[in-house]
């Protein structure tokens, strides 16, 4: 089974959209073992996003006030919180959906999970544009979380929020 990059994402909320544009971009460099999807969808609807690979790379904007935007965070469980779409209100969360997901269909869904974190500051514009800055900072973003997967590509080893 291979690795799964998902980039999620609202594409009319400004820099909501970040993770889209970056797996949109990370889907151009073409790295090996590597599948890329983009959703807008939480909660059981990224179940089905998710079936049949090993590991998961979730990619999300985030909205803390801790760091300046275009920072990537890679987020512990405890740190979902502030990931805009691995969290709804009105649904269940990432981490309860992979636990069902699990139940339902063991054999099927990542064993590893690392879940980055962008760092961003408007995300209620409509615009289908991130702000000036977070455009800016985009190449330097992508280029960091490429890093990052070919990293963990080479080593298989994806640790971070491994559920058990």
């Amino acid at each position: 089974m291979k690795t799964l990059i998902l980039g999620i994402g609202n594409p009319i909320l400004s820099d909501d959209s970040i993770g889209l544009i970056v797996v949109r971009r990370l889907k151009e460099e073409k790295i090996k073992n590597i599948e890329v999807k983009e959703t807008t969808t939480t909660g059981l609807d990224l179940l089905e996003l998710m079936r049949g690979y090993r590991n998961l790379i979730a990619i999300d904007a985030m909205k803390t006030g801790k760091f300046p935007p275009g920072i990537v965070v890679e987020l512990k469980r405890e740190d979902i919180a502030c990931a805009l779409h691995l969290v709804d209100s009105h649904t269940i969360d990432f981490f309860t959906a992979l636990e069902l997901g699990r139940k339902l269909h063991p054999a099927e869904m990542p064993k590893k999970i690392v879940i980055f974190g962008i760092e961003v500051s408007n995300t209620t514009t409509f615009s289908e544009n991130l702000t000036p800055l977070l455009q800016k900072k985009l190449p330097e973003i992508v280029r960091r979380l490429k890093k990052e997967i070919e990293r963990l590509a080479r080593t298989e080893v994806l640790t971070l929020s491994e559920l058990k």
